[in-house]
């Protein structure tokens, strides 16, 4: 069997097709919106709340056990 090279065309043809399609599966605006600064700082200001009542936590469980329920 010989090679078989498609047409430029053929080429060009399915790649708009594939590139329409990965359009119509991602919305525009979820990248927008999952880059945003606000999300990200909004998400660094929730760890750092979390982590700051667990520490106290911890550290209350270590001198006052009768606290942790």
């Amino acid at each position: 069997m010989e090679e078989f090279e498609p047409s430029p065309h053929f080429v060009h043809r399915v790649m708009v097709a594939v590139r329409a399609e990965a359009e119509q599966l991602v919305p525009e605006r979820l990248p927008a919106v999952l880059l945003s600064a606000p999300l990200r700082w909004s998400l660094a200001a929730g760890g750092s709340v979390l982590t700051l009542v667990n520490l106290f936590r911890m550290i209350g469980s270590f001198f006052a056990p009768s606290f942790c329920g």
